[in-house]
Formats: structure tokens, sequence, C-alpha cells
């Protein structure tokens, strides 16, 4: 009883008018500070995320084919996966995109990051409509920013410790 709080910290009640009148204030201040996205950028934004995805999984079933790896593992490829405000819906227009490209045990950073044919970094650059690709090697998280169509995305890198990637 002595460790009940004093106050609720959840106040039930319905809002008020000057409730109302605050929160409608807010909303208007954060859409003309940080706009949503328009429907046309949306799906861009969707198609962006959904051509890198292809692009991650490809670039990994063909690293794994040249390391020798086994077919029947080396067909299952990797994934894409997004974070951030865009994986919580709360993304506007200005934001970036953050996504992890995540791959088996077979692959690592220096597969991440090469510029040689074959390499996730030299086929970024090939790729049309990527205007900016800055790889970041000295980051603890390996790390690659690119501006595709421009949306800006950051691709981070996670080596999976099994032969295949979970769901």
């Amino acid at each position: 009883d002595k460790l009940k709080p004093y106050i609720s910290a959840v106040d039930r009640s319905a809002p008020t008018p000057k409730d109302k009148k605050l929160t409608k204030s807010l909303t208007s201040f954060i859409n003309n500070e940080n706009p949503q996205a328009d429907p046309e950028e949306t799906t861009l934004r969707q198609k962006v995320v959904s051509d890198l995805s292809i692009l991650v999984n490809s670039w990994v079933v063909d690293t794994l084919r040249k390391k020798g790896v086994p077919e029947s593992e080396a067909k299952l490829g990797g994934k894409l996966f997004v974070s951030g405000s865009y994986r919580l819906g709360v993304d506007t227009a200005k934001d970036d995109i953050d996504t992890i490209c995540a791959a088996p045990r077979y692959i690592d950073r220096n597969d991440f990051f090469s510029e040689e044919e074959g390499g996730f970094t030299y086929r970024l650059r090939k790729v049309p409509g990527i205007t900016h690709v800055m790889p970041i090697r000295e980051a603890v998280v390996p790390i690659i920013e690119v501006v595709w169509h421009g949306t800006d995305l950051d691709v981070l890198f996670a080596k999976i410790e099994r032969s295949e990637v979970p769901p």
C-alpha cells in the first residue's frame, strides 16, 4: 500500500477540448517540419527496398557458388531486413531507410565491401539509378551508404553463423 503511486501514470479520462486542440497543433507542427511521403514517393521507396532485396539475394547466391558452397545451401541465399523508422512505419519523405543484409557464415565483410567484380559494393556501383555508394569500412558494423532513385539507404552487413539465414 505504501508503494502505490499517489497519482496514476495513465489518465483514462476522455480528452478535453484543450487536449484535442494541443494534439491538432502538435500534429500540424510535426507534419510541417517533417512531412510524410506522398503516395508516389511511398511506392518508389517500396520498390527500392524490393529491388535491393533481390540484389542482396542474388549477390549472396552467386558469392556462395563462387566459394564452392554446395548448391543445396547456396540457393538459399541471403535476406534483406528493414529496421528503424521505415520498419516501424513512422518514416517520412526525408528519412533514410535502414536495412540489414544478412548472409550465411561463408560470406564476410571483405565480400560485402569488395570493389572487385562480384563484390557487393561493385554490384551496387553497376545498378542503374544508384547515384551514390559510400562504403564505410572502418565502422564496427559494416555499412554502405547508398542513394537509389533519390532514396537514401543505409545497408548494414550481418554475418549469420549458420549455413542459411533464418526468416
